[in-house]
């Protein structure tokens, strides 16, 4: 999950200080698995594995330009007000957490905390977990257009989503020990 929240820190000029939009060469991957994903399977491993790499090179291309205008762990915004108002963002099929990143950032400009959820339901092209101290990465799973498998997914998005409002009511009342990267 990505907090993003107002503050009066001023995202650096050069885009390669700021955060990337698109976490990882994952996502394109994922991206394109969601589009071919058959067509990606009959490329067998040497075809996959060129595929990984023309998406790692565009991440790279795309991590100079395609940067969101933010400051990682910038102080919060204080004007006197108790409280932020609160979003959370759950991202479409085939999205992930940062997808809608300049979005978030823009709301957060407006007085919001922005919180996007990152689901791991298999729907999202790619995401993360932590697993003692090591990172996870997850593709997109097909579900060969089977109504079942939605509804499952829909029922872990509603879990992810209530725990990311216990979350920022966690935050908000100054009780999180968490690491945000476990959600």
């Amino acid at each position: 999950m990505r907090i993003f929240y107002p503050t009066h820190a001023m995202p650096s000029r050069i885009s390669l200080f700021r955060p990337a939009n698109v976490e990882s060469w994952r996502m394109y991957y994922g991206m394109l698995l969601f589009e071919f994903s058959s067509r990606l399977r009959a490329l067998g491993r040497a075809g996959s594995a060129l595929v990984e790499a023309f998406c790692f090179v565009v991440w790279v291309i795309m991590r100079c330009f395609a940067t969101v205008r933010a400051t990682k762990n910038a102080p919060v915004i204080d004007d006197g007000r108790k409280a932020l108002d609160v979003i959370v963002f759950s991202h479409g099929l085939a999205g992930f957490g940062t997808c809608n990143a300049n979005f978030a950032v823009e709301l957060a400009r407006r007085g919001f905390v922005v919180a996007c959820v990152e689901h791991r339901d298999g729907s999202a092209v790619a995401y993360k977990r932590v697993v003692s101290r090591r990172v996870e990465w997850g593709m997109y799973v097909p579900n060969g257009g089977k109504f079942e498998c939605r509804r499952e997914q829909t029922t872990e998005r509603v879990a992810e989503i209530v725990a990311a409002a216990c979350c920022v009511d966690e935050i908000n009342e100054g009780t999180f020990r968490r690491n945000l990267l476990d959600f």
